[in-house]
């Protein structure tokens, strides 16, 4: 009989170490099946994130930067066309300045060259008149 008590003993024991086991393992089961749920939760985020809102903040980066480009471009092109029309209003002021003498010069020029015209129209017209006087008077 003491023998079979004890053998009872063992077995609930056994029993017991068998369920404390069962539970753990039950424990680890879930723990490990939450942890893979979890990841495959973090798994499809992450998927998603990386179908839906990567591509979208691409496309809104590209158009920012396209905006961006435009704007500098426009003001690059509108600083060039200003500097350039300095340069071309300095540069056109610099050389009406190195051209006033001349033009001066050519304009006085011209004034004497007409006036004398006219002196050589009149002198020939006096000289057309007095060949005319000379031949009546022959």
């Amino acid at each position: 009989m003491a023998e079979s008590v004890r053998e009872a003993v063992i077995q609930t024991g056994l029993v017991g170490l068998g369920g404390a086991g069962l539970g753990t393992a039950f424990a680890v089961l879930v723990h490990t099946a939450w942890a893979d749920m979890t990841g495959i939760v973090t798994g499809v985020v992450f998927m998603t994130f990386g179908l839906f809102v990567l591509p979208a903040c691409r496309k809104k980066a590209k158009k920012q930067l396209s905006a961006k480009l435009y704007e500098m471009r426009s003001k690059l092109m509108d600083g060039l066309n200003q500097q350039f029309d300095r340069e071309l209003r300095r540069t056109i002021r610099r050389m009406e300045d190195v051209v006033a003498p001349y033009s001066r010069f050519v304009r006085t020029e011209q004034s004497n060259i007409l006036s004398r015209r006219d002196k050589f129209n009149e002198l020939g017209n006096r000289i057309s008149g007095l060949q005319d006087q000379s031949k009546a008077l022959k």
